[in-house]
């Protein structure tokens, strides 16, 4: 995706305040403002790779943070918000190019 491109759909999905989907091959990201604060977030990430590693998702504050990532096929979370720490780690490796769907609240 040319920078231009990326610059315009970036601006187009923070003016609507929805994410549909999006599609990234090695280097690209979005980096969305969240618009209000809410005691419950909902998280569904749905993909297909073709490495058995990488970022899925990463949202980060000065501290805190929500990591997903591939690692060697299987998927880690690491969630850290500095009094509480959570790690989880799939016990069953992702068959590549195939569509996995994944929710967290």
């Amino acid at each position: 995706m040319g920078s231009f491109v990326a610059d315009v759909f970036l601006l187009l999905l923070i003016s609507t305040g929805q994410v549909h989907g999006a599609s990234f091959y090695g280097d690209g990201y979005i980096h969305l403002r969240t618009v209000q604060s809410s005691v419950q977030n909902l998280l569904h990430v749905r993909f297909r790779t073709s490495s058995q590693a990488g970022l899925l998702f990463l949202a980060a504050g000065q501290r805190d943070f929500l990591l997903l990532e591939l690692i060697s096929g299987f998927l880690q979370v690491r969630l850290d918000l500095g009094s509480v720490n959570v790690y989880y780690a799939q016990k069953r490796a992702f068959t590549l190019m195939t569509w996995v769907g994944t929710l967290w609240s």
